[in-house]
């Protein structure tokens, strides 16, 4: 007998369908979805036997069977830093370290300690930054304003040009 509907919005339910107000996969993520970072967060907890029960099991996917490897490694070789450092930098990402820079402006500069080339050169180059500067300021302000032109039927919008 199928399923009534309660008003007129509610609309009857197709076989397999879910009821209202469930959604999802009851059953969850099969093992075959999953990647090597979920793998290790369900492996966390494992021991050797655990990890050897998984190595038994010919139907673990592949990505399964590399988290375990990766986890094994790290219970096989304890002590070794990197291990461990990369095991958790595939579960909890690199931790984040902090940078201190104090840099310290010098109020004068020593003009004896460049010669008279070395000075030549440097004001050459400030020169030709200005240069480039006001040129590109004066090349933007020759830029035409954009003209709106009405366009010829009532549903095409305005085109914007420059002359």
């Amino acid at each position: 007998m199928t399923q009534q509907p309660n008003s007129l919005t509610e609309l009857p339910r197709r076989p397999g369908q879910w009821p209202k107000g469930v959604s999802g996969n009851p059953k969850g993520q099969t093992d075959r979805e999953l990647t090597v970072k979920q793998w290790l967060t369900r492996m966390k907890g494992f021991t050797e036997l655990d990890l050897m029960k998984v190595f038994a099991d010919k139907e673990s996917p592949a990505l399964k069977l590399t988290a375990a490897r990766q986890m094994f490694r790290g219970i096989q070789e304890a002590g070794r830093t990197a291990d461990f450092e990369a095991l958790r930098d595939t579960l909890d990402g690199k931790p984040t370290q902090e940078i201190v820079q104090t840099i310290q402006q010098a109020s004068t500069i020593d003009l004896d300690m460049y010669t008279l080339e070395e000075l030549q050169q440097m004001a050459d180059i400030h020169a030709a930054a200005k240069a480039r500067k006001l040129a590109q300021q004066q090349a933007q302000a020759a830029l035409p304003e954009p003209i709106e032109v009405q366009a010829e039927h009532a549903n095409t919008p305005p085109v914007t040009t420059t002359e």
